[in-house]
């Protein structure tokens, strides 16, 4: 058997790989929706360029007036990282605080021609990233993780994120 490096090192492309987590990501919400998850329904929604890439995505729940009030937000930088965040809207003025979680890098190993995905100085597999995004926000009303791992926060605007 011969192998296709160039379709494999292709693959491996940053929004290659940005995509293909997007997807795992979604059909993890959607199978959270599908258990009636006690933090409620959850709501994905993706952004994507002229060339039909994406380049970020959120994962919410919203409030009684249909807005927004906590989310996970996914970001492809300008740096080839993928960052996620934790965003908590305030109901009132419709600013955010956002909390980096942690970021995500990819990439190409020409000796195995695999493509590896890189949290926290760990190689890892694409369900672990969706898994470290989403668990808590799935399952708690407020992201443990913000207390554990005393993060800073950053103010944005809801226009920031997606509508």
């Amino acid at each position: 058997m011969e192998n296709n490096w160039v379709k494999k090192q292709t693959d491996c492309s940053i929004h290659n790989v940005f995509n293909s987590l997007l997807d795992r990501m979604e059909k993890d919400v959607e199978q959270a929706n599908s258990h009636n998850l006690p933090c409620g329904a959850f709501i994905f929604k993706k952004a994507t360029d002229s060339e039909n890439r994406a380049y970020k995505a959120a994962v919410y729940r919203q409030d009684e007036s249909g807005a927004p009030r906590v989310q996970i937000f996914i970001v492809l930088d300008k740096e080839n990282y993928i960052r996620v965040s934790y965003v908590d809207f305030d109901e009132f003025t419709g600013e955010g605080t956002q909390y980096e979680l942690f970021k995500v890098q990819h990439q190409w190993n020409p000796k195995d021609l695999t493509c590896t995905l890189i949290m926290r100085n760990q190689v890892v597999k694409e369900w672990e990233v969706s898994y470290e995004a989403l668990h808590d926000f799935f399952f708690y009303e407020e992201h443990p993780v913000l207390k554990r791992d005393n993060v800073e926060p950053a103010t944005i605007t809801q226009q920031d994120c997606l509508s």
